[in-house]
């Protein structure tokens, strides 16, 4: 083979490999790992369902981990806030480990679910110290009042 030809084969074989590193350390998770035990603190990250603009109180809710499951090899969190359990299951993929200094507003001890009300997502994120979409509807509230006021 011509000296020509097996350079290039070399390039190409060299590229190939530094290709395919690239591609597995894309699928290589980056940051903490997301696996979590009973009883850890976390973040819930809530869907954003379609609001518009910037949310105005805290676009995550603290909670405990409660029960865990694995379903079909998918690792589902069942999650206690301050509010109460927190309706259905949630991925890992929307959690995230809680600071310190976040996971002191839980007011409660322990992992129990038995006596506990069962709360949406909207109460739980009201509940909390921040305010959530409390703390929205407040504020517009308060911007609509100014407006009618002002136009009367």
């Amino acid at each position: 083979m011509p000296a020509h030809l097996q350079a290039t084969r070399s390039r190409v074989a060299a590229a190939q490999v530094k290709n395919r590193q690239r591609i597995a350390a894309q699928r290589r998770p980056k940051g903490e790992p997301k696996d979590f035990a009973v009883g850890d603190d976390v973040l819930l990250l809530p869907p954003k369902r379609g609001k518009v603009g910037k949310q105005l109180g805290r676009n995550r809710i603290v909670c405990r981990v409660v029960e865990i499951k694995r379903p079909f090899g998918v690792t589902m969190y069942r999650l206690r806030s301050g509010a109460g359990v927190v309706e259905g299951m949630h991925q890992a993929s929307r959690l995230s480990k809680a600071p310190p200094s976040l996971a002191s507003e839980l007011t409660f001890s322990g992992t129990a679910q038995r006596g506990v009300p069962v709360v949406s997502l909207n109460v739980a994120m009201a509940a909390q110290p921040g305010g959530g979409k409390a703390a929205l509807q407040e504020e517009w509230c308060a911007v609509w009042a100014a407006l009618w006021l002002y136009n009367r």
